[in-house]
């Protein structure tokens, strides 16, 4: 109310009460909306967003039975569904009142590799700032085989986060437990990830003194 020009986000809008659509079609169709104490509230220069999970998960699980990779002609396949999925559930006056629908692929390895490049970039940072000589160095057969373990594109990026916190994080952290941060601060520190030909993870630290 006091801020008109918003945006506001109704996060999985399939699991609100079905009273809730009644009140959207006056903020979609009038513009504004009156609250229970009689307040005329304005939505004229707000931007309304709407999320849903509809179709998604049971359609992917569908494509992924006996792949780990989904086509064009898949994604086709899928957005199809989602959208008689989302016709189904949704009324057509709510419908009719969106300005548009967008349908998000879901991510492929490219992403993963650059959501892996930017996790390992952020640890970087957060090292420097804390003053930490501690630089990370990771091969790219190591980076390769973590995305291509992790990939599913029912779960997105969460299941390479945790993995990246397992590995990174954690032998940062056993290294800070197992010495004095000012002993980093003096001494640099290599961290050297790498994998050998059993496909086994390795960490070699190097000490380059001043």
């Amino acid at each position: 109310y006091k801020k008109p020009n918003s945006v506001i986000l109704f996060d999985e809008i399939e699991k609100a009460h079905p009273d809730i659509y009644n009140i959207m079609l006056q903020i979609l169709d009038e513009g504004r909306l009156t609250d229970s104490t009689g307040k005329l509230i304005d939505f004229t220069h707000t931007i309304i967003l709407l999320t849903s999970n509809l179709g998604c998960p049971k359609n992917y699980d569908l494509y992924l039975k006996n792949k780990n990779f989904l086509s064009k002609s898949d994604l086709k396949e899928i957005e199809k569904n989602i959208k008689i999925n989302i016709n189904n559930y949704f009324k057509p006056e709510l419908l009719n009142r969106l300005t548009n629908i967008l349908i998000f692929n879901p991510l492929n390895i490219n992403n993963l590799l650059f959501i892996f490049n930017k996790f390992i970039n952020e640890l970087k940072i957060k090292l420097y700032l804390n003053k930490l000589n501690i630089i990370i160095h990771i091969n790219k057969e190591l980076k390769y085989f973590l995305v291509k373990l992790m990939y599913n594109p029912l779960y997105g990026a969460r299941p390479l986060k945790r993995i990246l916190e397992l590995i990174f994080d954690q032998s940062i952290s056993d290294l800070l437990l197992t010495y004095n941060k000012h002993y980093f601060i003096k001494n640099k520190y290599i961290l050297y990830y790498y994998l050998n030909k059993y496909y086994t993870l390795h960490g070699n630290i190097y000490v380059l003194y001043p």
